[in-house]
């Protein structure tokens, strides 16, 4: 797979290799995802669609692909092929229920990386112009909704 940026992203069944030129970036060893197909959303996103009712791992960029950091959509199914269109919709092939549509897949992660102490979440609450968040321990933290 070719990013934007040039670099080249080799997928095997033992690894993950990310090449610039000839020269190899990284690796990540032991891969554990049954890989069907992948794509680079117009943001840097990288999706790949796994076999076996893995569903859709979506990373963040190359980075998180290289740290293992992703987002998994719509486990259960086969994903066979992935695309976003003009208007920034994406459209997701599946071997057993069809195609499905979203007109977009804009989200933001709250957790440690963002400054929370935690990431184990267990309530939320919504007021005018915030979420509210709570932990297991009963913390609070206030979370914008503005990017």
């Amino acid at each position: 797979m070719q990013l934007s940026d040039g670099s080249l992203l080799c997928f095997t069944k033992s690894a993950y290799y990310a090449f610039k030129g000839r020269e190899l970036q990284w690796y990540r060893p032991g891969t554990d995802f049954p890989l069907v197909s992948s794509w680079q959303a117009k943001n840097g996103a990288i999706y790949l669609g796994g076999d076996q009712g893995t569903g859709v791992r979506v990373f963040s960029g190359e980075e998180a692909l290289a740290n293992n950091e992703y987002l998994t959509l719509l486990k259960g199914y086969t994903v066979s092929h992935i695309l976003e269109d003009r208007q920034g919709g994406y459209w997701f092939t599946t071997t057993q229920d069809g195609v499905f549509y979203s007109p977009g897949l804009n989200y933001r992660v709250y957790g440690r990386a963002g400054g929370l102490p935690e990431d184990n979440i267990t309530a939320l609450a919504a007021g005018r112009d915030t979420i509210v968040a709570a932990t297991r321990q009963g913390q609070l933290f206030w979370l914008s909704q503005q990017p």
